[in-house]
């Protein structure tokens, strides 16, 4: 019998018994035409592991069934590394088919920094990842906040740092409300003249200002000539710089009459920070008080890790400031409750923690718990805190435990607490 002509459940049979690395090893090396068919189902080393040996396998240099068999076989959790991997690779290869499928089985994949990538960029795949953002943003726990926004404005710096113009066309299309200052700026630190050209004519077709580069690139006499001839009603006015810098170094009184005047305060400065995530970074009570006030979005706005765009919860988080963190928690902002709490454990900050009030047993995106996020970090009084409210030690989509996460980073504290409280 022909190997292709094997059934399935001989197949799976013949890699359920490859059950570690030496095993796969010598199927190499001893029948390579059947290593080949069976390397969408060698899961369980995946699984094991945290590798991304069978599912990567399976989908490159191969097809959309081989694909289809190691996610069904496999199991893989959303936020297993070998998912995202391979989404990575097919978004870098344009295969809009094959991120498709990916999104389809793992809808909660973590993607929104690849959208910052260089990566050949088929516009049939970025539509996928923004709808994809748009759906899962609706997630019973907060974790995917303000998600579509993100992508979004992730998609169009990107699409403007590196000349790709019909993708920024399509994002603008999706999302027309997006601020084009960030955008202008990498497509003036590249000196992409028809980017900023198309920027340009974008933002008198939807009246919008841009915060224009205030030294001029000597180097390039066309670029000259784009800005100089660019309209004044779309330049930012003396007042938009003013409101932008009482925000970066806090004079509320300043910030107050301004705001009272009518500047705008959801505008992006050209670095892509709003003059709210500006204030909340710097500590700036009183004038994130006054933002807060005349309506300042609250959307992702502060470039975080891999590119990501936190919230401002996440941001005052990040940073420490515990009363920035209170106002914004009585203003009821919405926040990704998973990175909020991730920071707070990391920097073992339990005043903050306290404040975000954790549900001890709920689980967030991955069926990770407050617990995980703490004993990953080596929280100590973060997880007494959580085990005092009732906390257990349940797995994660990955079958991992916050015993697991303390053992894996070498938290020695962590486990002799969770040992000494049962667990």
């Amino acid at each position: 019998m022909h190997l292709l002509s094997l059934p399935d459940k001989i197949l799976q049979q013949i890699a359920e018994e490859c059950d570690s690395i030496s095993s796969v090893c010598h199927l190499m090396k001893s029948c390579k035409d059947l290593y080949f068919i069976l390397r969408p189902s060698l899961y369980r080393i995946d699984k094991r592991s945290g590798n991304c040996f069978a599912l990567s396998a399976s989908a490159f240099p191969c097809t959309i069934e081989t694909l289809k068999l190691a996610l069904k076989y496999g199991e893989y959790a959303d936020n297993h590394p070998a998912v995202s991997d391979t989404l990575r690779r097919a978004c870098v290869l344009g295969l809009a088919d094959f991120v498709e499928v990916l999104l389809e089985w793992c809808p909660l994949v973590p993607f929104t920094s690849l959208l910052g990538y260089h990566w050949k960029r088929n516009e049939e795949v970025v539509k996928l990842l923004l709808a994809a953002a748009a759906t899962r943003e609706s997630h019973p726990s907060f974790s995917f906040v303000h998600e579509t926004v993100n992508a979004a404005r992730d998609a169009l710096w990107s699409a403007c740092r590196y000349g790709q113009q019909r993708t920024a066309i399509m994002v603008l299309d999706m999302h027309p409300s997006l601020q084009l200052d960030h955008a202008f700026d990498h497509a003036y630190t590249t000196g992409n003249v028809p980017m900023l050209q198309f920027l340009i004519e974008t933002a008198v077709r939807f009246r919008k200002r841009i915060f224009f580069p205030t030294q001029d690139p000597i180097w390039d006499s066309e670029i000259l000539s784009v800005l100089g001839g660019a309209p004044d009603e779309i330049r930012r006015t003396t007042d938009e710089y003013r409101l932008l810098h009482a925000c970066m170094t806090g004079n509320t009184a300043v910030t107050k009459m301004l705001c009272e005047l009518g500047t705008p305060v959801d505008m992006e400065g050209p670095d892509g920070v709003s003059p709210l995530f500006h204030a909340i970074q710097s500590g700036h009570t009183g004038v994130v008080n006054e933002l807060l006030k005349h309506g300042a979005p609250v959307t992702p706005g502060y470039p975080g890790y891999m590119d990501q765009l936190y919230d401002a919860v996440t941001t005052a988080v990040k940073h420490g400031h515990v009363e920035i963190v209170q106002t914004l928690l009585d203003a009821k902002v919405l926040y990704n409750d998973l990175l909020a709490l991730r920071h707070a454990s990391f920097n073992h900050h339990l005043g903050i923690f306290a404040r975000l009030q954790p549900d001890p047993n709920f689980k967030y995106a991955y069926g990770q718990t407050a617990l995980h996020f703490a004993a990953e970090a080596g929280f100590v009084e973060g997880v007494a805190m959580l085990v005092g409210a009732g906390a257990s030690n349940c797995p994660d989509d990955m079958g991992r435990t916050p015993m697991d996460y303390a053992e894996d980073k070498g938290h020695m504290a962590v486990c002799l607490f969770l040992v000494l409280s049962g667990f």
